[in-house]
């Protein structure tokens, strides 16, 4: 140790540091070059148990004591020997203006100065009483600054929580709807809450300190003088009077004296207690009075009535009760009523009744009563829930009314709804008609079994279905508008449409429809056999009028081929007479064979004629079809030209067809002949032969007959040509309709 450090002797932890410290980065240099001045102050700082420290220089260079270590907190030690500014730049806009007034030469002190520090690392509210002198140099200069501080933060808190919880404790007494005060032994209110003043017409402050006698006047303290002598004895007392209030007013109030003992045992006074109970006296002599109008009321009511406490004993039957029940009186009370209960009944009447009082809730239950005769007859028992203004559960009031007439009408009433929906519930599962019930959404809420047996799919897959997967396309915008008439509330009748069957069929279905908030209810049946047979009458009554038409044509065509015949025979007798004999030249046997050639022509055609007119019957024979088309295919190509190719698919083994070979070939070249006409530019000619089972089919439109079921050859004729449109389509097949030139055909 040198002679240049001995002021730092006994200076604790604080010496030490500035002996060990570098002091080369530090703005105050090292010890060794400190100013006498300075080294005075640090020596008589590091010796006190008092915080201290001292800023020296023109950056104010930091030195302080051990006691002023945990002031610092985290920034000590390496607050030693920096810059005022640096170790506390949190606090400076606070402290500033201090410190220049004591750098200006001035001392200052602060008492509880609130400073917001940063000393561990986050923000804490502190408070400091200090002191800021100036130190000055040889020359008289002002160098530093000298501070003896010490931290209240505890002491401020804790005033600050006794200053909180006194106003509290005053909030909390005056806002008490009671009179709250404390008298010494000498009988005067050293304490009273703000409620003294609403009862006295004089400030707190002119009734504290006075006799008691004095402020409530010698009439009422001649009532509370004795138990005042029971409190200052030591005793606790409780008890009512009358006592002033205001101006020339009194109140009912509930009083008690509670004794102030200290620890020897004396009483230094007592607290006083008053309570005004004016209003609940008041109430009471109301209930009294409304009590015993209740009763008067009660007792002349023509039904049975009864109260009961929170605790659910009847505390009151009137005397409907006891009159019909023959109990005595007072012997329902509590839970004797339950005594005229059916035993059978009792047990559910009890726990109803326990049940709905422990929820405090409205109650009601019937239940049979024995009446004084001894019959049992059914009653309503009903009671609703009493409370307070505040809430408070009081109990139940309610009443006991004979239903029995009713009860039984009702039964009788229930038997016969029973009855009527089994009656509906049968007409819902027999019926063979579809009943649904239907949401607005499409989607079927509800459903009868006839569904199952008419469309095949069951139940649970039908309600999973949407309206538009049960309804056949070409029927959806006409179910959209009947949906819409629906949610305009207008009913619908006689709506049809087409659903869904399980085997891929669609059945025709015939709906009543009416709507129901959100829901249409829909009765539907099946009409698929009905337009069936209507589509079939309609088809018979086509074929009727086209046999009719045919029979007529007939009639006229065989009547004019027969005429015709019997002209034509003398003419072909005659020429082939003359062409036997060999008369005229060779030019007039041209002739004659050119006569004959035209007569066998016109010979072929009223066989024709009279094959249409059925005067000459079919020959009906087994025919091969498929050999019947190979032979006719070179006749069909050279009958169609070069400009038509030809293709025959007929296949061989496939069974014989029964028909007329002659007709069934003049029938297949002249729709070869068609066909060519047909196509003028050339084309594809396919005639076709195919095996094929067919099911029954109905009679179609004209001359389409109706089909049995099995095995039959179809024959097609098919051409790549100009086509028919709509109306030559469906007069094709009439007889001798022809869209070519006159003279150029007759048509089939």
């Amino acid at each position: 140790m040198t002679d240049d450090l001995l002021f730092l002797d006994g200076g604790g932890t604080a010496s030490e540091l500035v002996r060990a410290r570098d002091w080369s980065t530090s703005p105050l240099g090292p010890p060794q070059d400190w100013p006498q001045s300075l080294r005075s102050v640090v020596g008589l700082m590091l010796n006190s148990n008092f915080p201290m420290f001292v800023a020296w220089g023109p950056e104010l260079g930091f030195l302080y004591n051990d006691a002023y270590s945990p002031i610092l907190g985290g920034k000590h030690p390496a607050a030693l020997g920096n810059r005022f500014q640096d170790i506390w730049s949190e606090i400076w806009p606070d402290i500033l203006p201090l410190i220049e007034t004591a750098m200006a030469g001035q001392a200052s002190y602060r008492e509880n100065l609130p400073l917001t520090m940063r000393r561990n690392g986050y923000d804490e509210q502190t408070y400091f009483t200090f002191s800021y002198s100036p130190v000055r140099d040889e020359a008289g200069a002002v160098a530093g600054m000298f501070c003896s501080a010490i931290e209240t933060t505890a002491h401020v808190a804790a005033e600050t929580a006794l200053a909180e919880r006194e106003e509290e404790l005053q909030a909390l007494t005056d806002n008490l709807p009671v009179l709250l005060s404390y008298v010494d032994a000498d009988r005067r209110y050293r304490f009273m809450n703000r409620t003294y003043e609403t009862w006295f017409p004089h400030p707190r402050s002119d009734l504290l300190g006075r006799r008691v006698a004095d402020v409530i006047g010698p009439q009422a303290y001649a009532v509370v003088a004795p138990h005042m002598d029971r409190a200052l004895g030591g005793q606790t007392a409780t008890f009512e009077q009358v006592m002033p209030y205001k101006e020339g007013g009194h109140r009912h109030v509930e009083v008690e004296y509670v004794p102030r003992v200290d620890d020897a045992g004396q009483v230094l006074g007592f607290y006083a207690l008053v309570q005004d109970v004016t209003a609940r006296k008041t109430a009471e002599a109301a209930l009294r009075e409304s009590d015993a109008r209740f009763r008067l009321m009660a007792d002349h009511a023509p039904v049975k009535m009864w109260v009961t406490d929170p605790s659910g004993h009847c505390t009151y039957l009137n005397a409907r009760w006891y009159e019909y029940t023959g109990q005595t009186p007072g012997a329902g009370e509590g839970f004797g009523w339950l005594d005229c209960v059916h035993p059978e009944d009792r047990p559910i009447a009890e726990a109803a009744f326990l049940e709905a009082n422990a929820e405090q809730r409205n109650y009601q239950i019937d239940f049979r009563v024995r009446r004084a005769d001894g019959v049992y007859r059914w009653c309503l028992d009903t009671a609703a829930a009493r409370f307070t203004e505040a809430g408070d559960y009081l109990g139940y009031i309610g009443s006991v009314v004979d239903i029995d007439d009713r009860k039984t009408a009702a039964q009788a009433l229930e038997r016969r709804v029973a009855e009527q929906t089994a009656e509906r519930n049968r007409v819902w599962e027999m019926s063979r008609d579809l009943f649904a019930i239907i949401g607005f959404d499409g989607r079927m809420k509800a459903i009868n079994p006839a569904w199952e047996t008419t469309l095949g799919h069951d139940t649970a897959e039908l309600l999973a279905m949407d309206i538009s997967q049960q309804v056949h396309p070409d029927d959806h915008a006409a179910v959209e508008a009947m949906m819409q008439t629906l949610l305009r509330g207008e009913a619908i009748s006689r709506f049809e449409d087409r659903l869904l069957h399980a085997d891929g069929a669609w059945r025709w279905i015939s709906w009543t429809l009416v709507p129901e908030g959100e829901v249409f209810y829909a009765v539907g049946r099946d009409v698929t056999a009905e337009r069936e047979a209507a589509a079939e009458l309609e088809q018979a009554q086509e074929a009727l009028r086209q046999s009719q038409k045919m029979e007529a044509m007939g009639q006229l065509t065989g009547g004019v081929a027969h005429d015709f015949n019997n002209l034509l025979t003398p003419i072909v007798g005659s020429l082939d007479m003359l062409q036997r004999q060999g008369l005229g030249g060779q030019r007039e046997q041209r002739l004659i064979a050119g006569a004959l050639q035209s007569a066998d022509r016109a010979r072929t055609l009223v066989q024709r004629l009279l094959a249409f007119a059925r005067r000459q019957p079919l020959q009906a024979t087994a025919v091969d079809v498929s050999r019947l088309v190979a032979g006719m295919a070179e006749l069909v190509a050279s009958t169609s030209g070069p400009q038509v190719r030809l293709v025959v698919e007929a296949p061989e083994g496939l069974p014989a067809a029964l028909a007329d070979p002659n007709q069934l070939e003049m029938a297949l070249l002249n729709l070869g002949v068609n066909a060519r006409d047909a196509m003028p530019g050339g084309g594809t000619l396919t005639i076709s032969v195919a095996l094929e089972q067919a099911d029954a089919v109905p009679a179609g439109p004209a001359h389409r007959p109706a089909l049995r079921p099995g095995a039959y050859i179809r024959l097609t004729v098919a051409d790549t040509g100009v086509g028919m449109d709509e109306a030559t389509r469906r007069r094709a097949i009439e007889p001798f309709f022809s869209t070519k030139g006159i003279g150029k055909g007759t048509g089939l």
